[in-house]
């Protein structure tokens, strides 16, 4: 989970504050004047997300709705990444972040699997 954490801060603080660089990488179409105010709150809550993961992955035994609610939001960012390069909105680097979130999915589903007897989800 703090890893995850992390990942979210990086990409968040990669948007919000090396905007021209974030857009030029991930290739983002129509974005020349950098992010709208609505693009700007969706990053600045995938940071609070990555936070939240961070204070999740230091108690994640009493905070396991954290991670089951993470798991949704992780497979959705990578069908999203997909779906704007698939629409010609964003380039292949927007896929290697959706990837990133697909792979978190993945532990956190075995996690709650084998924590299943201590109850939240």
């Amino acid at each position: 989970m703090i890893f995850a954490g992390v990942w979210n801060l990086f990409i968040a603080a990669s948007a919000l504050f090396f905007t021209d660089i974030f857009v030029e990488v991930l290739g983002l179409q129509g974005r020349i004047n950098g992010l709208t105010m609505g693009q700007n709150i969706f990053w600045a809550s995938v940071g609070f997300a990555g936070i939240i993961f961070i204070v999740s992955g230091l108690n994640n035994a009493r905070l396991r709705f954290v991670i089951a609610m993470a798991v949704p939001g992780k497979i959705l960012a990578f069908i999203g990444s997909v779906s704007s390069v698939h629409a010609g909105q964003a380039g292949a680097g927007m896929v290697f972040i959706g990837l990133g979130d697909l792979l978190f999915a993945i532990p956190f589903v075995l996690y709650l699997r084998a924590t299943r007897h201590l109850g939240w989800i």
